[in-house]
């Protein structure tokens, strides 16, 4: 394992999302998607707490499937 000045290996990385949204009236998002850039997973939504949630599981699953591979 990898470590920098006396630590294990950090967690720490950056993860990239698009995310589109369809504008009916200005300021009114009328929904969207979103699509994380490194699997191509992605969902639609109409609210942005739907958004958060995906994206809260793409990370947790990226940390997972890292454990895995780590071990």
């Amino acid at each position: 394992m990898r470590t920098t000045r006396g630590h294990p290996a950090s967690t720490k990385r950056y993860e990239t999302f698009v995310i589109r949204l369809w504008v009916e009236e200005p300021g009114m998002v009328e929904h969207g998607e979103i699509r994380h850039v490194a699997t191509n997973a992605g969902m639609r939504f109409r609210e942005f707490a739907h958004a958060l949630s995906f994206i809260r599981t793409v990370i947790k699953t990226d940390d997972a499937r890292r454990d895995l591979t780590e071990a």
